[in-house]
């Protein structure tokens, strides 16, 4: 994995703990957040600090809520607090499918979808 900026590499390492599956950008905290199917990663580009903050089985798609990020996974979702960097409760997987491929925040709402092509909702 690299951070490039105005074409100079500024920082290059490897993952070594599963296939990256998602990155995005956190503008409050000025920090990347990588998924891969086994953990979760901070990158702050100020710093060049790269750490993993939460291991895992069978991640698939994240997405920030509030203070949190929510982590979908192959058998439901966790949560994961910015704030402590640690996670909250166990794995919820009381949901009509736990099998979750895509987590996104709208508006007030986290929106979990699925393989078997149904929106649940999570308040």
């Amino acid at each position: 994995m690299k951070f490039v900026k105005d074409s100079k590499t500024l920082w290059e390492d490897k993952i070594s703990t599963g296939k990256i599956v998602q990155i995005r950008y956190h503008k409050s905290e000025k920090s990347f957040w990588i998924l891969t199917t086994e953990a979760l990663y901070s990158f702050s580009p100020s710093t060049n600090s790269f750490q993993k903050q939460l291991s895992g089985k069978d991640f698939t798609a994240f997405d920030f809520f509030n203070q949190k990020i929510i982590i979908g996974t192959a058998n439901g979702y966790t949560e994961f607090d910015l704030e402590s960097k640690k996670q909250i409760g166990e794995t919820h997987t009381k949901l009509p499918h736990t099998e979750l491929t895509t987590v996104e925040t709208i508006g007030e709402k986290v929106w979990f979808g699925n393989d078997w092509r149904e929106g649940l909702v999570w308040k």
